[in-house]
């Protein structure tokens, strides 16, 4: 799986309109993949107030070579004030999915996620591509 060749990895992941297809703002992520194909990420979004998001935790499998699908969750802590602009995140989860494609030291992604509330209504649905490097 991309532990292998991809273990610690800076992404930058570029949200998506899912029907549009317009670009939103992008941001950076720290995602480290361990043996057994569990990983962590940690995101460095503006769109999410500071201690609103715990770390994602996920796993990924290898349908081909150089070919990886990953899923991962998030679980939002609280609600995202009134007085914030931007996408009023609401106290749930997050669950994301990623198809990943690697190149010696660099890949790139395409995916999506929802967004739940604490009864597991889906409150949104959002699509992302990226890119990331190994360090």
């Amino acid at each position: 799986m991309v532990r292998a060749r991809c273990r610690d990895v800076a992404v930058q992941v570029t949200p998506i309109n899912c029907q549009s297809g317009a670009p939103l703002p992008s941001f950076s992520a720290l995602v480290s993949y361990a043996r057994g194909g569990t990983l962590t990420e940690v995101v460095n979004a503006a769109a999410f107030l500071p201690g609103q998001v715990t770390p994602g935790l996920g796993s990924g499998a290898t349908p081909q070579a150089d070919a990886y699908i990953s899923r991962l969750g998030v679980f939002i802590l609280f609600d995202t004030l009134q007085t914030v602009p931007g996408f009023p995140f609401k106290r749930g989860v997050q669950r994301l999915m990623r198809d990943i494609e690697v190149h010696g030291d660099q890949m790139t992604f395409n995916g999506s996620s929802q967004f739940f509330d604490t009864n597991g209504n889906v409150l949104a649905v959002a699509c992302a591509s990226g890119t990331g490097t190994r360090f």
